[in-house]
């Protein structure tokens, strides 16, 4: 399961590394999503009361696997729990559901081996 933990803005912005996050999680989902035991999530951060930031961020990203937004219950406990390397985290689980690997900045190479390596390919 790979997890980005990613802040927006009441009119959709979004941190330049979450802009790299984004665009690499989609050459990532391309070659696993579908085709492997792979689940993508992107949870977001937005405290705005209204989806359309996040829908703007969809279709802007043409992100096809799951987003959600962490504040929808009022808390940020995803957030809090896993964003250790701070706005844009990469958290990658592992078969048995533990963490395998944290990320900031990185890229679909990356995260397409260390996957690759969790499934035993």
């Amino acid at each position: 399961m790979v997890v980005h933990i990613m802040g927006v803005g009441c009119g959709g912005q979004i941190n330049q590394i979450n802009d790299n996050q984004l665009t690499h999680l989609r050459t990532v989902c391309s070659s696993f999503c579908g085709k492997a035991p792979v689940t993508l999530i992107t949870v977001a951060v937005s405290t705005c009361g209204t989806c359309e930031p996040l829908l703007q961020l969809r279709d802007m990203y043409n992100i096809s696997w799951l987003f959600g937004n962490d504040f929808d219950d009022g808390a940020m406990d995803i957030a809090q729990k896993y964003a250790t390397q701070g706005d844009g985290t990469i958290v990658l689980i592992d078969k048995t559901y533990h963490i395998s690997e944290t990320y900031g900045a990185t890229t679909a190479s990356t995260l397409s081996a260390k996957i690759n390596q969790l499934l035993g390919a």
